[in-house]
Order: C-alpha cells, then structure tokens, then sequence
C-alpha cells in the first residue's frame, strides 16, 4: 500500500526514520498532453522512496506545494530526484532543473517536456528569474485561466543558494541577491499558480540555506544511505542483497507538450 505524504508537516517533522530511493521509478502509463496534466493535478503523484516494509512513498504535490529531500552524501537524492524527473516528465508537466553536475541530468537534456537543464550559475539565476516571472503572470491572471503545472527539481540547494550568494558577491553589490529573492517568492506562493519545488539537501546545511519562514514551505523526506555505482547506473541495495541495473530511457516519454526553454 502507498503511504502519501501528509498534508500540513513542516521540514521540523520527519515523516519516516528510514526511507531508500527507489532503483527506478515505477512505470505509469504516459500522459495524452499538457490538457491531461491540468485534469489530473489534483491526483497526480510521484513515487519517491520505499520506507523498511517496502512501503512505496509518494508526493502529491497538490497537498504539500514543496519537498526537500534530505540526506548526507551517497544516500541517494540524486537518484530521487532523478526519478521525479521522469514521472513528471511522463505526467506532461513543464519540467525545470538546476543541477550541480551537467554528466547526472545530461541525459534528460533532449527528453519531451524537460524544458531546461541549468547547471552553471547564470543560466541557473536565468531560470529562477524566468519562472519568477511565469508565477507573477499566472498570479495575475488569477482564476481566468487554468495553467498546467510547472515544476522545479533542485540538487542541491545549498550548490544553488550558493551559486547565487556567489555570482551576486562578484558583482560588487551590496545588497541581498535577487535570485534568493526569487526562489522565496517561488516558495511563498507557488502554490497559488501550480508552481511546485522539489528540492535536494543535506541535512546540516538546510537550516542555514534559507530563513525560518521560507524553509516551512517544505516538507521533509529524510533518506538513509545506500550506495549506488560510479555512473549512477547500478544501484546495490544492501538489505535485500542484489544489484538493479537502471535504465530510464525506457521511460522516455513519446509526445512533447513544451518547447526547450532558451534563457539566452
């Protein structure tokens, strides 16, 4: 049986002690268009993790708007988020991601409704001030218009925040970087206009990347470490004692509802 995460915990509150990433994410069938991802909104889920008892973990965005997925090194938040990409890919909804390593999200760079993959400084910087501007549009609009669902996957937020903090500090302006300005206004009412944030941390770092207020928009999945191959490609479960090899371009989805986002 899924366990959906509940609606109303805060980053404070771990909804369970040990949770793994899953090898590879559960086959769905695709989505027709970015029509069908507007009608399924409010049931869509993303499968995430499995907790001691093989119960499967699933986010519905819907009900927790923002998810930090925390763990120390090697526990598997790459491979999460990668996941998620895929479901969301799949689900036909606008997918975004700001990555530390291009080698871990280079294969998604052609996929049908990954519209961008940001791995340098600028164009991650681009990117939040792009859907800075889709969420002040969209909040705009107000209830005139029904938007299909948007979503951002970060790994990590500290590289993130901390790209921002930098470039920002280059610059020679003393003043707060807008970037982080916008990423809490994402954050603060993304909600509103079916802009979701699904994010990687660890779980020294979280308290100090963002201010109390902004770090309750997310909920917390905390995962447990398991070890994964050098590419990515062979994930070892210690418990069960056996090696899945993975392979998401079997989940590629076949249909495009997105043009590539150029932030140039």
């Amino acid at each position: 049986m899924d366990g959906h995460i509940p609606q109303g915990m805060t980053v404070h509150t771990q909804f369970v002690a040990h949770t793994k990433s899953l090898a590879q994410p559960p086959l769905h069938p695709e989505a027709v268009d970015a029509h069908a991802a507007i009608t399924d909104y409010s049931r869509f889920t993303v499968a995430l993790a499995e907790d001691n008892a093989g119960r499967m973990l699933c986010w519905r965005p819907v009900d927790c708007p923002h998810l930090a997925v925390v763990g120390d090194s090697g526990c598997g938040q790459t491979v999460t988020v990668q996941n998620a990409v895929v479901q969301f890919a799949r689900a036909h909804w606008a997918v975004h991601v700001a990555a530390r390593f291009d080698f871990e999200y280079e294969q998604f760079r052609a996929w049908p409704n990954v519209r961008c993959i940001a791995t340098d400084p600028d164009t991650q910087i681009a990117l939040i001030g792009h859907l800075k501007q889709i969420l002040r549009q969209r909040l705009l609009a107000g209830r005139t218009r029904v938007p299909a669902p948007i979503v951002l996957l970060v790994d990590n937020l500290y590289e993130l925040t901390g790209n921002f903090s930098f470039a920002h500090a280059y610059s020679g302006t003393p003043t707060s970087d807008p970037a982080t300005t916008d990423l809490r206004l994402l954050l603060r009412y993304g909600r509103r206009a079916r802009i979701h944030v699904l994010t990687a941390t660890m779980p020294r770092s979280h308290a100090a990347q963002l201010d109390g207020e902004t770090r309750e928009h997310f909920v917390e999945l905390p995962l447990s470490r398991r070890h994964h191959g050098p590419d990515l490609s062979a994930y070892l479960d210690e418990d069960r004692g056996f090696i899945a090899h993975r392979n998401l371009a079997v989940l590629r989805p076949t249909r495009t509802s997105y043009e590539p986002l150029d932030l140039n």
